[in-house]
């Protein structure tokens, strides 16, 4: 049986990661189309987007803190095969 870690924990993240951002898109493509059409509904939804909007900035900004500080723990720690192999990862 294989122990989850935090690295592989992190790794994962980033398909559910992705669909939040693309789902973030997509409602304001919505208050766009709501903003051309002058919908009453458009104000409700543009301070919806905008929260999440901020949100997302706030979680990706928390996702890159702690990879930095999980790449400056391996290298200090001497472990610079799984250093490598997150790198690698990052760069498919």
């Amino acid at each position: 049986m294989k122990t989850t870690t935090a690295q592989d924990l992190l790794l994962e993240l980033e398909e559910p990661i992705s669909r939040i951002s693309c789902g973030i898109n997509a409602l304001r493509l919505m208050t766009s189309g709501l903003e051309l059409e002058e919908d009453p509904y458009a104000d409700g939804l543009y301070a919806l987007w905008s929260y999440l909007q901020a949100a997302e900035e706030a979680l990706h900004a928390a996702l890159s803190t702690a990879l930095e500080a999980l790449f400056g723990w391996l290298y200090l720690q001497g472990k610079t095969q799984r250093l490598n192999e997150l790198f690698a990862i990052m760069m498919e």
